[in-house]
């Protein structure tokens, strides 16, 4: 005699398996079209508040920019001076700027973004204009040393102007490369110069070369 089976150990025939297996897929479809929708909610909740969190940044620094506009040639006589000056570690290293705290060129057109220029100085600190106290020969083709008559907080590493006042000539940049204790700044190209209070070496590259050394204005 065989054993009759009872009912519990028959199993699920091929249309349960089949009624279960889309009821399953029917409720994974459901759950990811609520994942969708919450995941595109929580996307744009958070594209807006880094938004807002950049806008801040943003605000922070261009508000930080514009107090320090014009620190360190904040004397009228500079408002708007032409600088020729020279950087050796730009494509091209001849360049001029306006001598303005802040400028403001229009893009070429309305599809390209304005540019907005804040120029100040960063030193340690900040130093009054001073006059030199002998002039420059003109023999020299801008050789010479500077000799102030106020060197307070002139050090090796700063940028200065040098401005003829009332000659309606252009500005030079220049660079400072050393100082000698009795108020005499020489401005060499390519020299290499230590930055006072630290330890740190640097090589001129404001500083033109003309003549095989220095800079002509």
């Amino acid at each position: 005699m065989r054993p009759i089976p009872h009912l519990s150990e028959r199993g699920f025939s091929m249309v349960e398996l089949m009624v279960a297996m889309l009821i399953g897929l029917i409720g994974m479809i459901i759950i990811f079209q609520v994942f969708e929708v919450s995941e595109g909610i929580k996307r744009t909740t958070t594209s807006g508040g880094d938004a807002q969190q950049n806008g801040a940044i943003a605000l922070y620094v261009v508000e930080h920019d514009l107090r320090n506009a014009g620190m360190g040639f904040n004397d009228v006589s500079y408002a708007g001076c032409n600088v020729v000056a020279y950087d050796s570690k730009r494509a091209t290293p001849d360049f001029t700027m306006k001598l303005v705290p802040v400028s403001i060129t229009p893009g070429a057109t309305a599809k390209v973004a304005d540019q907005f220029t804040v120029l100040y100085g960063s030193g340690a600190l900040v130093a009054n204009p001073s006059m030199l106290s002998v002039n420059m020969d003109s023999a020299s083709n801008g050789t010479d040393p500077l000799s102030l008559t106020n060197p307070y907080a002139f050090r090796p590493g700063d940028l200065v102007v040098l401005l003829e006042p009332a000659s309606l000539k252009n500005c030079s940049l220049m660079e400072l490369t050393g100082f000698n204790g009795s108020n005499v700044f020489p401005h060499q190209a390519n020299t290499g110069y230590l930055l006072l209070g630290t330890l740190t070496n640097e090589v001129a590259r404001f500083n033109k070369r003309f003549g095989g050394f220095g800079i002509k204005y």
